[in-house]
């Protein structure tokens, strides 16, 4: 996009904050323009398009002052002749740690590049516990380059991908940036794998254009139904993205039995409304209970908020995904979506909920890891890795490592009930303690315990939460 409009909108964006706020703004953005001014991109274009553009995702997100002047200026320290002493001494100190959160560290303390990166990366998750606000600036960052991707070479483009489906798309569904994510995986996945990313997309497209008049025709009647009954409501279309696509047909599962490749999002003004609205869906339309989770009592650990329940019209499953509007901005953007939510508070709440999606491991693999290769490992397969929702039976929903067995949901429900499993109920069936747990299980756990005359017997526990006093 030329400069001039992209300067435009950036300017017009910014007019929702206070004087003295844009003023720190377009500080920031005239510093970064003269900063960058000799620099071109790839592309041939001006380098400043880059954190402008960054700025304009972090604008859309409502961000606050800081993390607007940061995105603006998230290059500088890495890529011109500004020193941390300087720009602190400009813009203070909260907007100089952002900036040197996302910031490489320098190639000249170590001896190859690949150390450099893994120290880099590790630098960059760990500021995460200081402040939330980088996962925003690092995800705007990787997602512009992502979208001008097309100017790298051909093995800069498959390593940058293999890079954000390997870390950053994983840490935007960490952070329920559900939106961020899907885009990036799109993203990868035509760079990756192009010819099946056009065929699968073009089987979507075709389902849709098939689907359209009947999709319109639900999202008309809906509405009419729900205000009938007193229920103002807002409906939105939208469809799976193409790698979500691509990974359930991996399962063998057809592109037209995906239940959820089209979703109908139903926005209404209360909790109870959203149940209301989903007795109405059902009784309304071709009811598919198997396909049913509520979310909004059992929220999965990235926050996300919502009502699912799937109709059959003719041959096609349209899931209804059910929220008020601020389980949606938590549902789509997710820890990021606080700024539009919470505003001024948005800072302090980010890092008090940081740990209620998942964090909890980093402090803890800080201190116990020393090298930044097994810590990078660690990170990667274990923290940002490919996770699975396991149930207990109270319906509580809890997140594991692809892979992971009963005795590991054990350990994560309390740190000594994985020494006392004997067995486990999965989805009703007793089990051993070592079967690999699959996506959507429910899971009761069966401790051993000594008697009083030293012989082992076994007890039931329905557990939902960490329960040290039942071992």
């Amino acid at each position: 996009m030329d400069l001039e409009i992209l300067d435009e909108r950036f300017k017009m964006g910014i007019t929702s904050y206070t004087k003295e706020e844009q003023t720190k703004i377009l500080k920031a953005y005239e510093l970064a323009y003269k900063m960058h001014e000799t620099q071109l991109r790839k592309s041939g274009e001006p380098y400043i398009i880059h954190p402008l553009n960054v700025a304009l995702i972090l604008l859309s997100l409502e961000a606050d002052c800081q993390t607007i002047c940061a995105g603006l200026l998230h290059d500088v320290l890495e890529d011109t002749a500004i020193n941390l002493l300087q720009l602190e001494k400009m813009f203070g100190e909260e907007i100089t740690v952002l900036v040197d959160s996302v910031s490489k560290l320098a190639r000249r303390y170590f001896k190859d590049k690949h150390q450099q990166k893994l120290a880099s990366m590790r630098k960059l998750v760990s500021s995460f516990e200081t402040d939330a606000r980088v996962i925003a600036i690092k995800l705007a960052d990787r997602l512009h380059n992502m979208r001008t991707l097309e100017y790298q070479s051909v093995p800069k483009q498959i390593a940058i991908s293999e890079e954000t489906l390997k870390i950053f798309c994983p840490l935007a569904q960490k952070i329920g940036a559900y939106d961020i994510k899907h885009e990036l995986e799109d993203l990868c996945f035509e760079y990756l794998n192009r010819e099946k990313y056009n065929e699968l997309n073009q089987k979507r497209i075709a389902l849709q254009k098939e689907n359209e008049k009947r999709l319109i025709s639900i999202m008309i009647n809906l509405k009419h139904l729900l205000l009938q009954n007193g229920i103002y409501n807002d409906i939105r279309y939208q469809r799976k993205n193409v790698y979500g696509i691509y990974e359930r047909i991996g399962n063998n599962e057809s592109i037209k039995d995906i239940h959820d490749l089209f979703s109908l999002i139903v926005l209404v003004p209360s909790k109870d409304d959203c149940y209301r609205v989903k007795e109405i869906i059902d009784r309304t339309y071709n009811h598919q209970p198997k396909f049913d989770k509520d979310y909004i009592e059992n929220p999965k650990p990235n926050m996300y908020q919502s009502l699912h329940t799937t109709a059959l019209d003719d041959d096609q499953l349209i899931q209804f995904q059910i929220r008020t509007k601020e389980m949606h901005i938590i549902s789509t953007e997710g820890l990021i979506g606080y700024w539009s939510l919470y505003g001024k508070e948005a800072r302090q709440k980010m890092q008090t909920d940081l740990y209620k999606y998942g964090f909890q491991l980093l402090s803890e693999l800080n201190k116990r890891i020393q090298d930044d290769e097994q810590y990078v490992n660690i990170l990667t397969s274990q923290v940002l890795g490919k996770q699975i929702y396991v149930y207990d039976s109270n319906g509580i929903c809890y997140e594991l490592p692809l892979g992971s067995t009963a005795t590991d949901f054990a350990y994560l429900l309390d740190e000594n009930l994985g020494d006392h499993i004997w067995k486990a109920i999965i989805n009703g069936v007793e089990q051993e303690p070592f079967v690999p747990l699959k996506n959507n299980d429910y899971v009761s756990i069966i401790t051993k315990k000594e008697t009083n005359d030293k012989k082992m017997g076994k007890t039931f526990l329905t557990l939902s939460r960490k329960q040290k006093s039942m071992i």
